[in-house]
């Protein structure tokens, strides 16, 4: 795990160089992006007062509804390309020095998304049909390898980090742990569980009252459930929880850890046109990928004391 002090040397050394030479980039962006907004304002108000004074009043309608939505497309599509290319040069450049910071072995793509086959697959969420991801990242650490991406959902409201890992230990069913608040009878999980192709899985009663009071487990085997959530686990759970800070969903399925957790950071990896990148940008959205990256180590995932079929 980095420490603050290693960062703080990282963003001093490399990554503050980077920023500033994004803010050139930036700067002429937001240039170009208010130059096209005026140019497009002042020919739509001279067609309209052309038109104005050149035809009967109702014939201004003519114009707008012919040309109207081909030029609303050709703004948006412009302002979207001006955006993006900020954006993605920015997320290659800095983004990605920071993940290579953090672990050499990472491989990153800033417009790729965990696909929402695994999502589904993970039975944590279950709108994954207007699911969008991004800031895919890859890599064998050790004996595991983990793949992990943004992602959100429309329905269930769930924006945050969604993480596959290969697990530890061998097992035949599927099981799901969610925040106890999801969990209730009128839940959203509750009510969408027979959406699930396979079998509904069994709540699962587990001797912790401190895990018990913050999640819900559930299962296909109560026996098998317990191999996978020990009491060592389970103190795991509660001890990242209170690092995230945020809501936290995990389920084991074909021998895989699926992760969900929130972050309290909404523009994760998302330069801004209109303002400068700053440290605390960075060390923020640092804060979240060390939480991600570190989940191997946090959870003791290299630990192959057990067999795997």
């Amino acid at each position: 795990m980095k420490t603050e002090a290693e960062f703080l040397q990282f963003y001093n050394e490399i990554l503050k160089k980077k920023i500033d030479d994004m803010e050139s980039l930036r700067k002429s962006s937001l240039r170009n992006y208010s130059i096209f907004i005026w140019v497009v304002l002042i020919l739509f108000v001279s067609v309209m007062g052309y038109s104005y004074m050149n035809n009967k009043p109702g014939d201004i309608v003519v114009p707008i509804i012919f040309f109207g939505p081909m030029g609303l497309l050709i703004f948006l599509f412009t302002a979207s390309s001006i955006k993006s290319k900020y954006r993605n040069t920015f997320k290659k450049e800095v983004v990605g020095a920071m993940i290579k910071f953090f672990d050499e072995r990472l491989v990153y793509t800033p417009d790729k998304g965990i696909a929402s086959q695994a999502i589904i697959i993970s039975n944590l969420f279950f709108d994954i049909d207007e699911a969008g991801g991004s800031d895919y990242t890859e890599g064998q650490l050790g004996e595991t390898f983990i793949q992990f991406s943004k992602i959100r959902t429309s329905k269930s409201g769930f924006t945050g980090i969604f993480m596959i890992a290969s697990f530890n230990k061998y097992f035949n069913g599927h099981y799901i742990v969610l925040p106890r608040k999801y969990a209730g009878t009128d839940s959203f999980f509750n009510k969408t569980l027979h959406k699930i192709e396979s079998e509904i899985p069994a709540p699962i009663v587990l001797e912790n009252p401190d895990f018990e009071k913050e999640f819900a487990a559930f299962g296909s085997d109560e026996i098998e459930g317990r191999y996978i959530l020990t009491p060592a686990f389970m103190e795991k759970m509660l001890d990242f929880q209170s690092k995230i800070d945020n809501d936290l969903y995990m389920s084991f399925v074909r021998s895989r850890l699926f992760i969900a957790f929130g972050t309290s950071v909404d523009d994760m990896f998302e330069p801004g046109l209109s303002g400068e990148t700053t440290l605390g940008d960075v060390e923020r959205w640092g804060e979240q990928l060390q939480l991600a990256i570190g989940i191997v180590e946090e959870f003791g995932l290299n630990t192959r004391i057990w067999s795997k079929r």
